[in-house]
Formats: structure tokens, C-alpha cells, sequence
């Protein structure tokens, strides 16, 4: 089996279903810098009534797909039926959502010498910058009342 990097993915709410494309650039510029390979992107819309609706990249424009075009080379559909209803449950009535399945490139040297010097993953996680903000915020006030 190849080696790959740690994937993750992320769900991405589009309110009112509009989509701008505005982060078309800024995922160009770190997968042209091989941080990060694409794995898999897919769209849902839900409408007003509730249907859920996915789309990959086949189903999109013509116009959209030579936007995205550029960052999604390797593209595969890993993402199963259940994983689009599970998101569209958390989705409104009326909105979109981007799901982006990426490998993080940068990690394979790390995982190499990891593996090198005989180190094994105990666990992983994800901490989001709203959660550290949180954190930091509830420290900042557990000092100054100490203070």
C-alpha cells in the first residue's frame, strides 16, 4: 500500500445556498505548495423543504468545474449515501454545504522519521480555533480573579 498522510475532513455551510467560490484560490495555493492533496469534494444543497440533494464535481457547470479544476485533480468518491444524509440532517432547509476529504502532505516526512526512530501513534485530535479561543478566554479570567 502507498504511503499516505493523515486525512481529515471538514464540512463547509453555505447560508442561502450561495457560493461565491472565493476559497477556490486559497485551497489552490496550499495544494500547489503540496500541503494538501484532495481526496474527495462533494456538494448538497437542501432546499426549502427539506430534500437533500449531493452533487460531485461531474454533476456541477461546466463553468464551475474549470474553477475547481486546478485543486481537485485526484479527486475519488469515497464518500458514502450515509455520510451525505448525516450531514444534510445537520444542514437548515435552504442551504449548502462543501464536503472536502484531504491528505495532509506535509505530515509524511514527520510520519517517516516517527516510524524511523521506532515511535508509534498513541491518538490524534482536532482542536478548532474557536475552542482555543474559548480556552485561553476562560484562563485569561481564572487569572485575573486570582490576580
Amino acid at each position: 500500500m502507498a504511503t499516505i498522510g493523515p486525512l481529515e475532513f471538514v464540512i463547509i455551510r453555505f447560508p442561502s445556498n450561495e457560493f461565491t467560490g472565493e476559497i477556490i484560490p486559497e485551497l489552490r495555493k496550499i495544494v500547489d505548495k503540496d500541503l494538501i492533496n484532495i481526496i474527495d469534494l462533494t456538494f448538497i444543497a437542501k432546499d426549502a423543504v427539506g430534500k437533500v440533494q449531493a452533487y460531485e464535481l461531474a454533476d456541477i457547470s461546466r463553468d464551475a468545474l474549470d474553477a475547481w479544476q486546478p485543486v481537485v485533480a485526484n479527486v475519488r468518491s469515497i464518500l458514502s449515501q450515509p455520510d451525505i444524509e448525516e450531514v444534510g440532517e445537520m444542514m437548515d432547509p435552504n442551504t449548502s454545504a462543501a464536503i472536502l476529504v484531504f491528505e495532509h502532505l506535509w505530515a509524511l516526512g514527520f510520519r517517516q522519521a516517527v516510524q524511523n526512530a521506532g515511535g508509534e501513534l498513541l491518538g490524534q485530535g482536532r482542536i478548532t480555533p474557536e475552542d482555543l479561543e474559548s480556552t485561553m478566554a476562560e484562563l485569561d479570567a481564572m487569572n485575573a480573579q486570582q490576580a
